[in-house]
């Protein structure tokens, strides 16, 4: 196996990690897959075209696990926000204490 395969190995199970982690309610750091990411770009420049088609389908896959990864996210997100506002308006249209 190749280094750039067993980057984008690395790379894939990191993504699958993180979108477990998200559909636990868990926020992640994402900055660990972003280097890595950056790292494996540089790398696969540098490697003879009949590798390069062999990682292709790969690379692809990981594509598609980062757009599902940020779609989690951007759930994640929006259900966060529906739960302030939730919580917002319930604590507008709690009545008043009484304090006597």
């Amino acid at each position: 196996m190749s280094e750039a395969q067993e980057q984008l190995n690395e790379i894939t199970a990191m993504i699958t990690v993180a979108r477990n982690s998200v559909s636990g309610g868990e926020i992640v750091d994402l900055t660990e897959i972003q280097g890595l990411v950056q790292t494996f770009c540089q790398n696969i420049q540098n490697i003879p075209p009949e590798d390069s088609e062999l990682l292709q389908n790969n690379i692809v896959m990981m594509i598609k696990n980062l757009n599902q990864l940020a779609e989690d996210l951007k759930n994640q997100q929006q259900s966060l926000g529906n739960d302030v506002i939730r919580n917002a308006v319930r604590t507008t249209n709690k009545p008043p204490e009484d304090n006597h």
